[in-house]
């Protein structure tokens, strides 16, 4: 069940996206997520999408890495088309959020897997550090994003070994009917929840032992450098969300003309 999981999990390959400063990635998500979700139409939303295809292409991260994730919401994509059917929206609407969705999807998954747990943690820190005017702490918001993403793995670890113990007892999550998958999974979710519990208990005790305090301002071993391909690459990204403000600006300004 390991080898399944994509989310939280880093690919150690040799491709020049793995070099890209964390708060490049981190404010390049946020302008991608906004650009995508500002078209409403389907020859832009792919436009989007075949750029993040040629980027998944040059990560050299296996496309079988990708398509799991997208596997994985096979069933909300089911039930976005049943809901749109029964409410009469139109099929291009509908594919168009299905689109919206995939590019979402697959840059989440290019993120993690080209970025390491602590550079996220880096990157989420530096891009929320304006919100320190607020009384935020970002350092302590990113050190919790960061506890629950490595805490994916191991989370669905313990979910294996308890579906294993159960199996040895007679209830096989994987060759059942629906209904003994449904008791295995009620089975499942408080020997789950304590062991989730004793994991956190652990990793505090760790913390602790370190001396380790979150509001301290801390050092990072490794430098972080903005490079050419960096700011290259953060333009592009201005340029996609600008060309997606720009239309519908003008869209709206057409509407306006035309019947206002």
């Amino acid at each position: 069940m390991r080898n399944k999981i994509t989310l939280g999990r880093f690919y150690d390959t040799n491709s020049i996206f793995h070099k890209i400063h964390p708060f490049v990635k981190m404010i390049s998500f946020v302008i991608y997520f906004i650009g995508i979700l500002l078209t409403n139409r389907i020859f832009p939303c792919l436009g989007f999408l075949l750029f993040l295809f040629i980027i998944i292409y040059f990560s050299h991260i296996p496309l079988k890495v990708y398509l799991k994730s997208l596997w994985s919401m096979k069933i909300l994509f089911l039930f976005l088309v049943i809901f749109n059917s029964i409410f009469h929206i139109s099929f291009t609407e509908t594919l168009l959020t299905i689109f919206q969705i995939i590019g979402i999807m697959f840059y989440s998954t290019f993120l993690c897997s080209t970025t390491k747990t602590n550079e996220i943690t880096i990157g989420l820190e530096i891009l929320l550090t304006p919100f320190q005017l607020f009384g935020l702490n970002p350092h302590r918001f990113a050190f919790f994003i960061s506890l629950s993403l490595r805490f994916i793995p191991t989370i669905f670890e313990q979910a294996e070994q308890i579906l294993k113990s159960l199996a040895s007892r007679g209830l096989d999550y994987h060759h059942s009917s629906f209904r003994m998958k449904i008791y295995a999974i009620k089975a499942m979710i408080i020997p789950l929840f304590a062991l989730s519990l004793k994991s956190s208990d652990d990793f505090s005790n760790v913390l602790e032992v370190r001396l380790y305090q979150i509001d301290k301002k801390r050092s990072s071993m490794k430098e972080y450098k903005w490079g050419v391909f960096d700011i290259f690459f953060l333009v592009i990204h201005l340029f996609l969300i600008g060309i997606a403000i720009m239309k519908e600006v003008f869209s709206y300004a057409v509407f306006n003309y035309i019947f206002l």
